[in-house]
C-alpha cells in the first residue's frame, strides 16, 4: 500500500481526511492532512503512468450510464508485453465500493472501453474512485495505467471575490462569495508558507475571522498565506490564488489592509462660510502596533438651488481642521474617517454631526429691470401709485433666508418693509407725477443687506414711451401663447408675465427683453400652465426712459370673430351739419376673445317713417377705421333736415363681428336757401346802419342820442322776400324786417 500511496497521495489523503472528519479527530491533525492535500498533485503527476483512464474526474448524474476509456501508451512495460486483454478496472476501496455492473469492449490491442451501467451515488468521493491496471496477478502487482473519480452530483464552485481586512490591528476577516449556497467553505491560514497551517473556525456563510491569543491568534504586521476551497458531497473546488505564487495560495500583508476604529467628532463650531472640527485620534487595540493615520473629513449639504453637494478634505496626521468656502446659512452633515498612512481601508464614521453655517448678506440684489413698474394715476389730481415688480435674489447668492425687502424712494429716508414672499409692492400717493423718481430695492437677511436694485420713474411731462396695441393670443390649438405689439421705432421691448390676480403677482414673475424690431414673442411655457391664470404686460425703453408696463386686458383666441358689436355711447351734432359718433372700448367678453384690429362704421339716410332696423344692406355706406384704439368718428357737410342711422362693428383678422344697435340722428341745421336769405339780410342791415351813421353826423343834431342805441333785428326762421324798416324818434328808434 505504501508504494501506491506514493503514486496517488492526493486520493489517499482524501480518504484519510474523510475518515478523520467522521471520527471528529482534533482539528490540528485535520489541518495537517488538509495542508498536505493542498500541497500535492493528482496521481498522474507523481506515479509512473503507462497510459490513461479517461475522462478524468467527470461529474455525472445519478444512475447514468458511462464509459471509461483505458489506453496503454506502450505494449511493453519493464520487458513484459501487455495487450488490451490484460487491462482491468479496480475499485480503490473494494470493501466499501465494489465494482458496479459493467461490460468491456476491446476496440484494439491497447484499449479497453468499460461500459458502466447505472453509476451509483455513494455520497462520498472516495467511494467512486476507480483505477485501471495492467497484469493478470491482481491490482497490487499490476502496472498503474490511470485513475479517475466519478463524481455523482453537482460540481462545486470555488469561492470568488476573496478579500481580507484587518480591523484596528485586533483581528482579520476574510470575506468571499459562494456561487452555490449549498457548498461549504474551508479556509486555512499560516504566518509563512512552510510552517503548519491553522484551520479558521470562526465562520459565517460568507466570511471567516480569527483573533484572540495564542499560536493560532491574529498577529498584526504579519504576512499571511491563505487558501480557500469549497466542498460538498461530490468534490472540492479551490479558489484561484495569486498568479505569481505556485499553488492556490493568497499572500496577504496584514499591515497593508488595516481598517482603523471609527472616529468620533468631539467639537464643531461654525462661521458664515467655514466650519472648525476637532476629533479624537484613532487608536489600535495593541499599542505596540500603533500606526500613523491620515484623516478624511466628509461633508455634504443640499445646495441653495436644491442640488446635493458631497465634498471631502484630506488631513495628514492632524486631528483639527477648518473647512473654508462653504455656503452661508446651509446645513452640513459632517463625519471623519481614518486610514493608515501606509495604506489600507477607511474607517467607519462613529458619528455624523449636523451643523448650520451662519447667514451672510446677499451677494446680489433682487432681480429686476428699471422699466418693470406700473404707473396708476387713478388716485386723483397730482397723485400716482407706482407698483414695482421683481424676482427674488438668485438662490446661490442669497446667503441665508430673505427676511424682508426694503423699498426706498429717492430723496426720502422712509424705507418700506415688504414681506419676503412678495414679488411686487405699490408705493401709494407719495410720489408726484410731475417729478421723476428713482426707487431703490434691497433684500435683507439676518446677515445684512443686499446690493441695491434701481427703478427709474420719469415724470409725465417727459411723455415717456409706452407700448401700443399689446395683444396676447392663444395659438396652435391653444398650445402656445403669442404676444404682439407696436412700437414707434427700433426700441428695446420687455415682455412680462406672471401668475397673478388683479395685477398682483402670486408667484415670481418672468420677463424677456428683445429688440423692438421684432413685433411678436412666444411665451416660453412648458405646456402644463393654465394660460388664463397669467397676466401679461410689456414695456418699451428709449434712451433709458420708459413709461412702465402696459397690461393686456384680454387673452385672445386665434381665429375668433368678435362676438358682439360695440356699445354706442353718444351721437352728437356739431356746427356745419357735422355728426360725431363715439363708442366704448370693448371688453374681452364682448369680443369673444377675438383681437380687434379695426372698426367699421356704417351710416344710411332714411325717411322719418322708417326706422333703422328696416334698412336694406345695400343702402348702408361704409367707412373703415384701421386704428383699433380709435373709438370716435365724425362726418361733416351733411344735408340738413335729413335723418341718418349709424352703427359700428368690430373687426378681427378673421372677419367682421356683429354691428351695434343702430342709432337714429336727425340733422336739424338750416337749408341752403335759408342760409342764403339770412346772409343777404345781414348785408343789407349792415349797409343801412352805416348810411344812418353818416347822415347822423351830417345833421349834427341829436346824433349822439342814436349812436349807441340798441338795434334789435328779429329774423323769422323762413325768409322769402324781406323789407328793412327804420323807426326813428327823438328818444331812440329801431330797425325791423318785414315780409312783403
Amino acid at each position: 500500500m505504501y508504494f501506491y500511496a506514493s503514486c496517488f497521495p492526493r486520493r489517499f489523503f482524501m480518504v484519510i481526511l474523510v475518515l478523520l472528519e467522521q471520527m471528529q479527530w482534533r482539528a490540528g491533525l485535520l489541518a495537517v492532512l488538509l495542508w498536505t492535500l493542498l500541497s500535492t498533485k493528482s496521481c498522474q503527476s507523481y506515479c509512473t503512468q503507462y497510459g490513461e483512464l479517461t475522462p478524468l474526474d467527470p461529474y455525472l448524474t445519478e444512475n447514468s450510464n458511462y464509459t471509461l476509456n483505458c489506453t496503454l501508451d506502450q505494449t511493453v512495460i519493464d520487458g513484459i508485453r501487455y495487450n488490451s486483454s490484460q487491462l482491468h478496472l479496480h475499485s480503490f476501496v473494494p470493501g466499501l465500493n465494489p465494482l458496479p455492473q459493467h461490460t468491456r469492449e476491446e476496440p484494439d490491442e491497447r484499449t479497453v472501453l468499460f461500459h458502466i451501467e447505472a453509476v451509483p451515488n455513494k455520497g462520498r468521493n472516495y467511494e467512486n474512485q476507480y483505477y485501471c491496471y495492467a497484469g493478470d496477478n491482481g491490482f497490487l502487482r499490476g502496472k498503474c495505467i490511470g485513475a479517475t473519480i466519478l463524481h455523482v452530483g453537482p460540481k462545486p464552485q470555488p469561492p470568488t471575490s476573496v478579500s481580507c481586512i484587518v480591523y484596528a490591528q485586533r483581528s482579520m476577516t476574510c470575506s468571499y462569495e459562494i456561487p452555490q449556497q449549498e457548498d461549504a467553505v474551508t479556509l486555512l491560514w499560516n504566518r509563512g508558507q512552510v510552517t503548519t497551517p491553522f484551520y479558521c473556525t470562526n465562520f459565517t456563510k460568507t466570511s471567516c475571522t480569527w483573533s484572540g491569543h495564542g499560536r493560532d491568534s491574529f498577529h498584526a504586521n504579519t504576512v499571511y498565506w491563505i487558501a480557500l476551497y469549497t466542498n460538498n458531497s461530490f468534490g472540492h473546488a479551490f479558489a484561484e490564488g495569486d498568479p505569481d505564487i505556485p499553488g492556490t495560495y493568497f499572500k496577504v500583508n496584514a499591515s497593508l489592509i488595516v481598517k482603523p476604529d471609527p472616529i468620533e467628532l468631539r467639537k464643531i463650531s461654525s462661521g458664515k462660510r467655514n466650519l472648525t472640527l476637532e476629533w479624537q485620534e484613532s487608536s489600535d487595540g495593541q499599542r505596540r502596533n500603533q500606526m500613523a493615520y491620515n484623516y478624511t473629513v466628509h461633508y455634504n449639504c443640499t445646495t441653495p438651488w436644491g442640488g446635493e453637494e458631497v465634498l471631502k478634505r484630506e488631513v495628514h496626521k492632524l486631528t483639527k481642521v477648518k473647512l473654508e468656502n462653504l455656503w452661508p446659512d446651509i446645513e452640513y452633515r459632517v463625519g471623519v474617517t481614518a486610514i493608515p498612512v501606509i495604506g489600507g481601508y477607511d474607517s467607519d464614521m462613529k458619528n455624523t454631526l449636523t451643523v448650520r453655517t451662519l447667514p451672510d448678506a446677499p451677494a446680489s440684489p433682487p432681480i429686476n429691470r428699471p422699466e418693470l413698474f406700473y404707473r396708476d394715476e387713478s388716485c386723483g389730481l397730482n397723485c400716482q401709485n407706482i407698483k414695482l415688480f421683481w424676482q427674488p435674489v438668485l438662490p446661490m447668492d442669497r446667503n441665508g433666508e430673505i427676511t424682508h425687502y426694503l423699498v426706498t424712494p429717492n430723496g426720502t429716508s422712509n424705507s418700506m418693509y415688504v414681506d419676503n414672499r412678495a414679488y411686487t409692492y405699490t408705493v401709494e400717493k407719495i410720489l408726484s407725477p410731475k417729478e421723476k423718481h428713482t426707487m431703490q430695492l434691497q433684500a435683507i437677511t439676518k446677515g445684512g443687506s443686499s446690493p441695491i436694485a434701481y427703478y427709474y420713474i420719469p415724470s409725465v411731462s417727459e411723455d415717456p414711451p409706452m407700448v401700443k396695441q399689446l395683444a396676447v393670443t392663444k395659438v396652435d390649438n391653444n398650445t402656445k401663447v403669442l404676444m404682439t405689439w407696436r412700437v414707434p421705432d427700433d426700441f428695446t421691448v420687455t415682455l412680462f408675465w406672471c401668475k397673478s390676480t388683479a395685477e398682483i403677482c402670486n408667484e415670481s414673475p418672468s420677463w424677456q427683453t428683445i429688440s423692438g424690431k421684432n413685433s411678436s414673442f412666444q411665451v416660453p411655457f412648458n405646456g402644463t400652465e393654465a394660460f388664463e391664470e397669467f397676466q401679461y404686460a410689456a414695456a418699451v425703453t428709449v434712451n433709458g426712459i420708459s413709461g412702465g408696463l402696459t397690461w393686456s386686458q384680454c387673452l385672445y383666441q386665434e381665429g375668433a370673430v368678435p362676438a358682439r358689436g360695440p356699445v354706442l355711447k353718444s351721437t352728437s351734432l356739431q356746427p356745419h351739419n357735422q355728426v360725431t359718433v363715439e363708442w366704448a372700448q370693448m371688453s374681452c367678453e364682448e369680443t369673444g376673445s377675438a383681437q380687434v384690429v379695426a372698426y367699421v362704421v356704417e351710416y344710411a339716410y332714411v325717411t322719418e317713417e322708417l326706422n333703422c332696423s328696416n334698412i336694406k344692406s345695400s343702402v348702408w355706406e361704409r367707412v373703415s377705421l384701421d386704428d383699433p384704439e380709435t373709438f370716435i368718428w365724425s362726418m361733416e357737410d351733411l344735408e340738413a333736415g335729413k335723418t341718418m342711422c349709424v352703427r359700428v362693428a368690430a373687426k378681427s383678422i378673421v372677419g367682421l363681428g356683429p354691428f351695434s344697435i343702430p342709432k337714429m340722428v336727425r340733422i336739424s341745421g338750416l337749408l341752403k336757401g335759408e342760409i342764403a336769405g339770412i346772409t343777404i339780410g345781414v348785408v343789407v342791415c349792415t349797409v343801412l346802419i352805416i348810411l344812418g351813421i353818416i347822415l347822423c353826423f351830417k345833421s349834427g343834431r341829436n346824433c349822439y342820442k342814436y349812436m349807441f342805441k340798441k338795434i334789435e333785428i328779429n329774423i323769422p326762421e323762413s325768409l322769402e322776400e324781406y323789407t328793412v324798416n327804420y323807426h326813428g324818434a327823438s328818444n331812440g328808434g329801431f330797425v325791423s324786417v318785414s315780409r312783403e
